[in-house]
């Protein structure tokens, strides 16, 4: 039975608990960052802020470029490819790297950061294998078998769904090195490149829900959009 999350409430038909705004997120007096607490599978924890202390009072400078979450039109938008992989292409790799550390992710698309390229980053430590970058990545193939998997997004921060998605994947893609690659996956890390070549095509994971599900979620959602005007 699929179910969507939060904390330690269920959204359900019979029962479903969402804790208040307050709770998913405040600013910490004499902490240098900004509190989100979340328990998805492509979760945060923290989201670093840089701190002016230079000035008489404190002042909130924010990263650029920084995470957007639910409500940014870059969400919903479809990526450009990337035709050229440039010195601007290699530094947003890098800027994509630090925030996702940053705030405890695995996977992250540069529509995440509200940049409309092909770009997605991994670092998944039960691959077995090192952090992944993929340029214009494409799923080719995919396996009949599914499994339901419980999925949370960093630009959606506080919920968590069970989403039903292809056990294995075959994508290709293109290496910060200017190469061509071919990934077979399962597990783990076929639905975290699925989940983040979603984001590449305007879709959240929570597109997947029902629709009586995301009307549970609406006030949430609607709270969340004030994080990008943050």
């Amino acid at each position: 039975m699929r179910y969507i999350k939060q904390y330690s409430g269920y959204l359900s038909r019979k029962k479903h608990k969402i804790k208040s705004f307050s709770f998913f997120a405040k600013i910490l007096t004499g902490k240098d960052f900004f509190l989100v607490k979340t328990c998805c599978c492509f979760y945060m924890k923290f989201i670093p802020w840089n701190i002016d202390k230079s000035i008489g009072r404190r002042q909130i400078i924010i990263m650029t470029p920084s995470l957007v979450f639910f409500g940014n039109e870059t969400l919903k938008s479809i990526a450009e490819e990337i035709i050229n992989i440039d010195q601007d292409v290699i530094s947003l790799i890098e800027s994509m790297y630090k925030i996702m550390y940053r705030a405890k992710g695995i996977g992250l698309a540069a529509p995440q950061v509200d940049v409309s390229k092909r770009l997605i980053i991994l670092d998944i430590e039960d691959s077995g294998g090192p952090s992944l970058t993929l340029i214009n990545p494409v799923i080719k193939e995919s396996s009949d078998m599914t499994e339901p998997y419980e999925e949370g997004c960093l630009s959606v921060p506080g919920v968590n769904a069970d989403i039903i998605r292809p056990s294995e994947v075959l994508v290709t893609g293109i290496t910060p090195e200017g190469k061509e690659t071919e990934i077979e996956a399962s597990g783990l890390l076929a639905r975290v490149l699925q989940h983040e070549i979603d984001h590449l095509n305007g879709i959240l994971f929570i597109d997947y829900l029902e629709s009586y599900e995301r009307n549970e979620l609406r006030p949430h959602l609607k709270k969340l959009k004030k994080l990008n005007a943050m």
